[in-house]
């Protein structure tokens, strides 16, 4: 099955600045966290080798982490991929990144698929697309953007959405919960911008159509930060059936910034 592979790889570094504010270093050179970043593919077949479908992968991770936040960044992608990928044997052990580990990520997606198609149960070839985005334009923080598309028989596909802020000063993934002045306030005013995005009025119950605890609006912790507002993701069966799909609405800046206890910055 290996020589029926396609692999290509795309390999590009971006190296990001991180200048210090200490005058005593002001003679040294600037530490450089390199950005890795590259793209994989692997081509499945069906059993009689007339349908093929590619999988993909385009990811970026840190290479050689110098900062704890780096590995926080490196391991939430690391555990995203693997948990998307693999349906069967050892738990994900998170050890530093490197281009073979995404490589190994779609071969063993391919090894699973291979003893599914002697299983009664094959309904087709198998797909797994994913990517892997890092964002440092918001300043003490690093964002990251995980998305998974996957295909493993069924009815139909699956999907993962994943956002991601990491604080560089704690090393930890940030809760909105620590920055906001009023959780209930801030859970009314997602409210509002959730049913703007899902077309709902103001007074419409929200218990028949979503499974929100006793139909109460409630933000999860799926979110990203930009200059345009702070945007929540709810995954597909997350708080509604499938049909529905993923959910994503933004509070805007000029509303987010009145309920945060932090200014919010980003580089231009």
């Amino acid at each position: 099955m290996k020589n029926l592979l396609v692999v290509s790889v795309l390999l590009v570094i971006a190296s990001a600045c991180q200048s210090s504010k200490s005058a005593s270093t002001t003679n040294k050179m600037p530490l450089m966290p390199e950005i890795m970043r590259g793209e994989i593919s692997r081509t499945l077949y069906s059993f009689d080798r007339k349908d093929s479908v590619d999988s993909k992968l385009n990811y970026a991770f840190y290479s050689n982490p110098k900062y704890d936040w780096q590995d926080t960044v490196n391991a939430s992608i690391g555990y995203f991929l693997w948990s998307t990928s693999q349906f069967e044997g050892d738990s994900y052990v998170y050890s530093d990144l490197t281009h073979r580990f995404f490589g190994g990520i779609l071969d063993r997606f391919e090894q699973l698929y291979t003893v599914d198609l002697n299983d009664s149960s094959y309904f087709g070839v198998w797909n797994y697309d994913a990517s892997i985005s890092i964002d440092t334009t918001l300043q003490n923080y690093t964002q990251v953007a995980m998305n998974a598309y996957f295909y493993t028989g069924g009815a139909h596909p699956n999907s993962a959405l994943r956002q991601l802020v990491v604080s560089e000063e704690t090393n930890e993934i940030m809760s909105w919960k620590s920055i906001v002045k009023n959780e209930e306030k801030f859970h009314q005013l997602a409210e509002k911008y959730f049913r703007k995005a899902m077309g709902l009025r103001a007074t419409e119950s929200l218990k028949d159509l979503y499974w929100f605890e006793n139909g109460i609006f409630r933000c999860n912790e799926n979110f990203s930060i930009s200059p345009n507002g702070m945007t929540f993701i709810f995954n597909a069966y997350e708080v509604a059936p499938y049909a529905v799909g993923v959910i994503e609405f933004t509070i805007p800046m000029h509303e987010l910034k009145k309920e945060l206890t932090i200014d919010l910055r980003f580089s231009k």
